[in-house]
Parts: structure tokens; sequence; C-alpha cells
């Protein structure tokens, strides 16, 4: 689905050294990413069980020999722009930031919390892409727009069932 695709499988680091768990990660529940080198700490909006039970984290660390930075992000969201690259150790989900004049993205109210405070705002750097960006904003104003629609299409085909159930004309 073009908003919200299937969850992806991914092997990230447990609390004990040598510790694999796999989590199903959706990338609507993906805040950012960070790279640290050899390490990519995955933010979510929402903990996240492993497939065979454990503790629920809002944050993984993932590290696989030959995955790098690029690579897992295209793992989780295959050929989407749901996130984007925004400097060399930084990708952000354009769904939950808002991009400033100062040129920062800003983590929207509603996901900041005190645990996830090194992800409220964070600068965009020279590999960001702001043709890329302001054109993905555009197509998702669209859908906005297109979802608003539907929605009152919605209403108003209720409101014609409920003036037909009332004059008798539905069995």
């Amino acid at each position: 689905m073009i908003v919200d695709p299937n969850p992806v499988d991914l092997k990230c680091g447990g609390d004990k050294a040598g510790q694999q768990f796999i989590y199903p990660i959706r990338v609507l529940d993906i805040l950012a990413i960070e790279s640290k080198g050899k390490y990519k700490e995955i933010h979510l909006r929402n903990d996240v069980i492993p497939k065979d039970g454990g503790e629920p984290k809002s944050k993984l660390v993932f590290s696989q020999e030959g995955i790098d930075f690029e690579k897992l992000i295209f793992k989780i969201q295959r050929r989407g722009d749901h996130l984007i690259r925004i400097h060399k150790s930084w990708c952000i989900n354009i769904y939950h930031y808002s991009f400033t004049d100062k040129n920062l993205f800003n983590l929207k109210d509603t996901f900041q919390t005190q645990t996830n405070k090194n992800i409220h705002n964070i600068p965009a750097g020279s590999i960001f892409d702001k043709e890329l960006y302001h054109k993905r904003m555009f197509e998702i104003k669209k859908l906005k727009e297109e979802a608003r629609k539907a929605q009152q299409m919605v209403e108003q085909g209720r409101e014609i069932r409920q003036k037909l159930a009332e004059m008798g004309l539905l069995d």
C-alpha cells in the first residue's frame, strides 16, 4: 500500500551481547533512523515485540554485515519515499516531522517523549534532497484531500441511507 506498506522483519540486537531477535517493523512506526557506523538505531513511535516474544522496545539496534544505511532504508521501504535521508547519519519519516525554514526537522509533538529527546530536532545536511521532500509533501497533501473528499461522500451516503430508511424505502 502506498501509505502503509506491509511490515518487514528485521533482525535486531537484544539486551545481551550477541543476542538477536526478529522484529516486525512497519514504515509508519518508524520515526527516525540514526546511523552510528556499523550500528543503526531505529526509533519507533510504538513499542514493538519480537516475533518469538520478549520485551517490547521503542528503539532497536540494527547491525547486519553487508547492509549499510542505504540498503537498510531500501530493505524497510523498498522503492518508497516515506523515509528520507536528510543527513549522512540521519533518516526521518516524513509523516512524523515538519521542516522549518532553519533547515531543521522537528518531530511532531504527538510523538515527543522524554526517552526520545535526541530525535526531537534533527538538522538537514548537504545530502538532503529538498526537491524530493517537497514532491512527497505535495503527494501527501493530495492524498489527504482525496481522503477528506471520500469521508464527505461516505457521510453523505449515510445521511441519504438514513432518509431512505425513514421513508421506508430500504428493506
